[in-house]
């Protein structure tokens, strides 16, 4: 197997850039690449730094970035360095004394990938080969500047063009890009010659002093249900191949090898586009909305535009596959839709209560960390019919209600007394050791929306635990849970608007008695 590798020559140049955080008299890496520059190309020009205070941090936090110009032969070997372990800063900035988390590469070197996942782009427009540097975990240190800092995170983000929100494992990396060095740029299209046969034209443009001869193209052909065939041709000095297909084409891949340099190009399966539609709109008129509002509240009202469609047209290429191959992806992209929603437990109830409480209670059996429900109309019946489901003595089970929707109204079994006063006096019992409840204050609880936290899986419903089944409603689990975690563990350390069952029943007594 060949390995995709770096020739002696291909570069000249290289810029590395450094995001460092200067703290306690030490750099800590925020985010290092090193870019190679095709030999092509001439010397980058020199930035200045720039920085940024980290006041919150506490003493004299600073986060800095830097762009320094080398030859390519000294960035690779700042990299090989930094692969050892030996992370420094450069040219002026060599001697201060710099940390880094120990990393873990990917991939085993010296091998490079080529695709599209990787979301940081160098200064060079080019395809990318690339190898990373990733520390296990993100650092503590920058974990704790981009939560007291979020402005510095989006500083930092703005400077490599990425979001270390989005892509947080880029904390603490350091990578090392390698655009192609043969060639600037790939097109295919669809060629279609003139007794209706298709297929792949492949044109590129070789750099200063490069060529096209002895590239290999490999072309993969897609249809529905898998591969239905693949060619490797060679370029000559032209730097042009034509690809031929049997019959119409559906979806191509393609993978370009140099035998000296291995894969230096990849592009994932994809259509050509055969048909377009354009219509065009004009706005004639607009509207105004004035929203009615109770009395001494100030107007809303707002405007939107009424557009009319004023023409549409339609152009498509001749030829192409038969109606069968569409059919046959709208029912795989169902299925897919269909096993998605599987996925996050889908599950619809109406005139069906039994089923739903059934459900709701084997999810909360599963449970072995914490179960969260945040019902605002959570009482006394909930508890023994829901939060006592639990089947591992290690799961704890957290209720949030509400005040003014469920604990001061009378309770169902003993009218005399409250509902909250009850609840408490439920909990007092040996089986509801694991139980906490929380109660929301106030005329309006803080949640509206009803929620059930399964270990790190939240489930989301419209209807509250003891009516759900009987009208139409649904439950699904949130594609991502973390964030709603976050926040209603906000909601429930809230001193102001979150009260213990105990102390919101001891405050409410003292009230009624004065």
């Amino acid at each position: 197997m060949q390995v995709t590798s770096i020739v002696e020559g291909d570069y000249e140049h290289a810029i590395v850039q450094l995001i460092c955080l200067l703290y306690e008299e030490k750099y800590h890496l925020v985010f290092a690449s090193a870019e190679l520059w095709p030999a092509e190309l001439e010397r980058p020009p020199q930035e200045k730094r720039l920085s940024e205070p980290a006041k919150r941090l506490g003493g004299n936090g600073r986060i800095f970035y830097s762009r320094y110009v080398l030859t390519a032969r000294e960035a690779m070997a700042w990299y090989e360095r930094c692969r050892e372990g030996k992370f420094e800063l450069l040219q002026r900035d060599a001697s201060y004394p710099a940390v880094a988390e120990p990393h873990l590469e990917e991939p085993p070197w010296p091998q490079l990938v080529v695709g599209t996942k990787f979301p940081v782009s160098g200064d060079v427009p080019s395809s990318v080969r690339a190898h990373h540097l990733y520390p296990e975990h993100v650092p503590p240190l920058i974990q704790k500047l981009f939560d007291l800092h979020p402005e510095l995170r989006t500083w930092a983000s703005d400077r490599i063009l990425t979001s270390f929100e989005r892509y947080p494992e880029l904390a603490g990396s350091i990578h090392l890009l390698v655009p192609n060095p043969v060639f600037r740029s790939l097109h295919m299209r669809l060629h279609i010659a003139e007794d209706g046969s298709e297929g792949t034209a492949i044109e590129i443009t070789p750099r200063e002093g490069m060529t096209s001869e002895g590239l290999q193209a490999t072309v993969i052909e897609h249809r529905p249900t898998g591969i239905s065939a693949y060619q490797t041709m060679a370029f000559a000095a032209a730097p042009y191949l034509l690809v031929k297909h049997v019959g119409a084409v559906e979806e191509v891949e393609l993978y370009l090898h140099c035998p000296r340099r291995g894969l230096l190009e990849w592009q994932a399966p994809s259509s050509y586009m055969r048909q377009s539609s354009i219509g065009i709109s004009l706005i004639s008129s607009r509207k105004r909305i004035q929203v009615p509002q109770p009395p001494g509240t100030p107007p809303e009202e707002y405007e939107v535009p009424l557009s009319h469609l004023v023409s549409t047209s339609t152009h498509r290429e001749p030829g192409g596959p038969t109606v069968l191959p569409a059919i046959l992806r709208k029912r795989e992209f169902e299925r897919k839709r269909s096993d998605e929603a599987e996925r996050l437990g889908q599950k619809w109830f109406h005139r069906s209560k039994t089923e739903a409480t059934e459900f709701v209670r084997a999810l909360i059996g599963t449970a072995r960390e914490r179960v969260w429900i945040v019902d605002p109309y959570f009482a006394a019946p909930e508890l023994f019919s829901f939060a006592l489901a639990t089947t591992h003595a290690s799961a704890k089970v957290v209720i949030l209600t509400g005040a003014s929707t469920a604990m001061q109204i009378p309770d169902l079994v003993d009218s005399t007394i409250e509902a909250g006063e009850q609840l408490l006096r439920t909990l007092s019992r040996t089986e509801m050791g694991h139980i906490e409840v929380k109660v929301m204050t106030g005329d309006m609880p803080t949640v509206h929306d009803r929620f059930l936290v399964i270990d790190n899986a939240v489930w989301f419903t419209g209807n509250s635990l003891n009516s759900l089944g009987e009208r139409a409603g649904m439950m699904i689990s949130v594609p991502a849970p973390d964030v709603v975690v976050a926040e209603l563990q906000n909601i429930l350390d809230d001193l102001v608007r979150t009260r213990t069952l105990a102390d919101w029943v001891a405050a409410r007594k003292t009230n009624k008695t004065t």
